[in-house]
């Protein structure tokens, strides 16, 4: 009796282990998928840009920087359903939340990457925050704003640096 429960105990792992290796083999898979996905997000980064650990971006023109969240950011999200922008004359400090994005998948806060105040928002994306996801760098922009620090941009990353940030993340 003790032998045929041992025998049934060891079918049971047996059997267990050998229905492991399908999601071995998926999960080899899903990380080569995903490295390739990394890989595409990682080749269009725009060089005109800086960026934060946060995954926002701001172009200088000027005296003012055009600001929006990187391709990275909006694949991490999913699709986007709601775009919360501040009010225009807010000001902001570096660092300070200016903002809520909310997808199928999550609701994140949005970063200011720069001290300013903004002095226009895309107003396309209340009926269409899907834009951010088609298109993050150039109709899916959030916002402008007056640059308040120009220092500021020393502590953001060019496009190889954040490249580099997201391979390691």
């Amino acid at each position: 009796m003790a032998s045929a429960r041992l025998v049934r105990c060891a079918r049971s792992l047996f059997r267990t282990n050998i229905s492991l290796f399908p999601r071995l083999s998926t999960s080899v898979n899903h990380q080569k998928r995903w490295l390739s996905c990394t890989q595409n997000l990682t080749s269009d980064i725009p060089k005109d840009r800086l960026y934060t650990e946060e995954h926002e971006w701001v172009k200088v023109e000027g005296s003012t920087g055009l600001i929006g969240i990187s391709d990275y950011a909006q694949a991490q999200l999913g699709d986007l359903v709601y775009v919360e922008l501040p009010e225009l004359d807010a000001v902001f400090t570096k660092g300070d939340v200016c903002g809520t994005l909310e997808s199928v998948k999550a609701a994140s806060d949005l970063y200011s990457p720069v001290s300013g105040q903004v002095i226009e928002v895309n107003k396309t994306l209340d009926e269409s925050p899907e834009t951010i996801n088609q298109s993050p760098y150039d109709k899916g922009w959030l916002m402008k704003v007056e640059l308040g620090n120009s220092e500021e941009l020393k502590d953001l990353m060019d496009a190889e640096a954040y490249k580099a940030f997201i391979q390691e993340e």
